[in-house]
């Protein structure tokens, strides 16, 4: 079916899209600590160069301060080339990078092995952001041919 962004920036969906399954999100919260969760899946991934939402509507909120984040590879990412992967935050705006490698940048295909655990170390990681954000990724110089991680990030909110 199908879906637009109405003039409020709010994610409208009709049919069967009001059924898909969401890939990321806030997983739990733990006291003031909030964990995310996003699902990160070489076939849902755009063309390389091309940034992917990781999801429409969940988005780490102004005066979140990330702690830490952390990429597990649930199954080895291959690609013909050289693909590297970036990890971070667009605006709401869903067009607006607010860092599009905050969390992490060109992680190499020969790091994205099965059981890997890769600690993120972006320019976002331990910062405040500034801004609500929605997690992306990116492929880089090359698509990725298989693969699957799982992207957790801690944070909290800042009081303002």
């Amino acid at each position: 079916m199908s879906k637009w962004i109405n003039d409020d920036g709010l994610v409208v969906k009709f049919g069967t899209t009001e059924a898909e399954v969401i890939k990321a999100g806030e997983r739990s919260a733990f006291g003031q600590h909030l964990i995310y969760r996003a699902v990160v899946d070489w076939d849902d991934l755009n063309a390389f160069g091309t940034f992917t939402l990781l999801s429409d509507t969940s988005a780490l909120p102004n005066g979140a301060r990330i702690e830490e984040a952390d990429f597990y590879v649930e199954d080895a990412f291959t690609s013909g080339g050289a693909a590297t992967l970036d990890l971070g935050f667009y605006d709401q705006d869903r067009v607006t990078a607010i860092d599009a490698d905050g969390i992490d940048a060109a992680i190499a295909v020969a790091s994205l092995t099965a059981g890997a655990t890769i600690s993120c170390d972006g320019a976002l990681i331990d910062t405040t952001l500034t801004n609500a954000g929605l997690l992306s990724a990116t492929a880089g110089v090359a698509d990725f041919t298989a693969g699957r991680g799982i992207l957790t990030i801690k944070s909290y909110v800042v009081n303002a």
